[in-house]
């Protein structure tokens, strides 16, 4: 439903002509830092079908309009801002990089990636880990989450992450075998996650009252379904 959606915006797409694609290597140069995707709906109705749609040219939007909506920076699991490939972010006190960010987005067809600062992001790569990316998360408890509260269990689960880039260059943790680092690293990892899974339900009430209801109208549903066995007067005296 969702694919059929953005085909059908397709046409209209702000961002499908040549200029279009100028506009938004423009932007990526003077804005450097990666997005987070806004969050969608369920799209359970006509009314979510609509939000979508809108949802799908407001994104079209911001990639082309430099300072355009709320935009939010996409975070890695150490909290790091991501960047487009090729741009730094010193803007603030290095106007040149302006420049440079403008010409690696808009003449380089292969920029180079800017490496992690994050000893935990370069451990995790050195041990060939898969664990997701907190962008990924968009439900909580089955629960859709808006982009505030994505945003906030976001903060919350990297600033805890932030923590390990101590213990990843300890040589006590570096004379383990590299198949127990990476266990050890994506556990932990993992429960920082259901911290801030806790934080997030705590500080919005709404996902965990959902999520409750949801569970109580699972178990009324199997309650339903649950055929209870008569007795069957056919099968007295058989062995």
């Amino acid at each position: 439903m969702r694919k059929l959606g953005e085909k059908v915006v397709k046409a209209g797409d702000v961002r499908s002509s040549f200029y279009s694609s100028f506009r938004r290597n423009v932007t990526g140069g003077l804005e450097p830092e990666k997005l987070t995707k806004l969050q969608r709906t369920e799209l359970r109705d006509l009314e979510d079908v609509g939000k979508e749609i809108g949802i799908i040219f407001e994104e079209a939007m911001r990639s082309v309009t430099p300072g355009y909506g709320n935009k939010r920076a996409m975070k890695n699991l150490a909290g790091e801002t991501t960047l487009f490939p090729g741009t730094n972010y010193e803007i603030d006190t290095e106007p040149f990089q302006v420049l440079n960010n403008l010409a690696t987005t808009v003449l380089n067809p292969i920029p180079t990636i800017t490496p992690s600062k994050s000893p935990l992001i370069q451990k995790l790569a050195a041990l060939e880990s898969t664990i997701r990316q907190p962008s990924s998360v968009n439900k909580l408890n089955g629960i859709l989450i808006s982009d505030e509260e994505k945003s906030f269990f976001i903060d919350v689960w990297t600033d805890l992450n932030k923590r390990l880039n101590k213990r990843v260059i300890s040589s006590q943790f570096n004379k383990l075998p590299e198949g127990t680092q990476r266990t050890l690293l994506e556990t932990m990892i993992e429960n920082n996650k259901k911290i801030a899974r806790k934080k997030t339900m705590f500080k919005f009430p709404r996902i965990r009252d959902a999520a409750i209801e949801n569970k109580i109208q699972s178990l009324h549903s199997k309650t339903l379904k649950q055929v209870p066995t008569g007795f069957n007067i056919s099968n007295l005296g058989q062995q």
